[in-house]
């Protein structure tokens, strides 16, 4: 790539629409209501060209059911961390350990 901002740019903007638009899609696709549960898995995915936050805040509007996030990631001292990145995930989460 001749201009590696331009990437930078189109992860900003351009990706992030892309994935939301995804996720919108699957769940009209899937005819999601009140009463599903959308269950999310491979954020990890994610790493490195977005945040799993960013996505949360653009499906929130499209959501009307409940989602299921399975976040491949580390939970302690009341924080989660995804592949021991950045904390702050305790929005509305709850913690499935063994």
């Amino acid at each position: 790539m001749r201009d590696p901002d331009a990437l930078t740019d189109q992860l900003e903007t351009d990706f992030k629409q892309f994935v939301a638009d995804y996720v919108k899609g699957q769940m009209d696709q899937l005819g999601a209501d009140e009463q599903t549960v959308v269950a999310v898995r491979d954020v990890s995915a994610l790493y490195g060209f977005g945040r799993l936050s960013d996505l949360l805040i653009s499906s929130a509007a499209n959501l009307r059911g409940r989602m299921l996030i399975f976040f491949p990631g580390e939970f302690s001292k009341n924080q989660y961390r995804l592949l021991n990145a950045r904390d702050g995930w305790s929005y509305l989460a709850r913690p499935i350990t063994t």
